[in-house]
């Protein structure tokens, strides 16, 4: 999907919509004394020392990305990240709905660096959910408080981190100094090098061969040689 270059203010209106699904999970909807310390660095999973490095530039909104998140990635993590090989970073690149795609995010970093990636993944098991909701006149709120209850947030918290400037300018800069190629989500990088086909046999293909860079690439197995048509009696 298409990003914008910089996010606008998160809108009045969906900040308020917030507010309204505090008061309705049981909140005050007050939340301009709530304190919230949203983690705002890279949240790097895997190992720090693995030979490999991907960065996937992803928004919370995007279909796309969620695809690859429950399809492809699992694989991933099991066959790379989890065994040392390759460590993975995500950085956010807010889609429309951007309002959204910014609040699911500030989520995830108001739970902190070690919950960051059990609130993506939340998010994006309840992706349907959460998109069918911005239909409705009260929006997608409602599924992020509930996203964020589960991860200890209060309705208060939830509402005080969607409204968070420092959340929104840390994405901005996010975006500010992402690669000129990285203009659509999920765009994947490689030990700096861009991945347009982010299938699993062939980003197992593309990190087999950084992992083993004086390995033979593997041989094509000739075709068989056709057998000759017997002679018509």
């Amino acid at each position: 999907m298409t990003i914008r270059t910089i996010l606008p203010p998160i809108a009045a209106a969906f900040a308020a919509i917030v507010l309204a699904a505090c008061s309705q999970g049981g909140g005050n909807g007050a939340d301009a004394n709530v304190k919230i310390d949203p983690y705002l660095a890279d949240v790097t999973m895997g190992q720090e020392t693995a030979p490999v490095t991907i960065v996937e530039y992803a928004s919370l909104t995007c279909p796309h990305c969620r695809d690859f998140w429950k399809q492809e990635f699992p694989r991933l993590k099991a066959d790379y990240i989890d065994t040392g090989k390759v460590k993975y970073t995500l950085r956010e690149l807010p889609t429309p709905p951007v309002d959204v795609a910014i609040a699911a995010a500030a989520i995830a970093r108001c739970t902190g660096k070690d919950h960051y990636y059990d609130v993506i993944e939340d998010v994006y098991s309840n992706y349907r959910e959460m998109m069918d909701a911005t239909s409705s006149p009260k929006g997608a709120a409602s599924v992020l408080v509930e996203i964020g209850g589960r991860h200890g947030l209060s309705p208060e918290q939830v509402a005080a981190c969607a409204r968070s400037q420092a959340v929104q300018d840390y994405v901005n800069k996010e975006i500010a100094e992402k690669p000129a190629y990285a203009n659509s989500t999920p765009t994947l990088i490689l030990d700096g090098e861009q991945v347009t086909d982010l299938r699993y046999d062939n980003l197992k293909t593309l990190i087999d061969a950084k992992l083993n860079p004086g390995a033979a690439p593997a041989e094509t197995p000739a075709p068989a040689p056709e057998t000759p048509a017997k002679p018509a009696d």
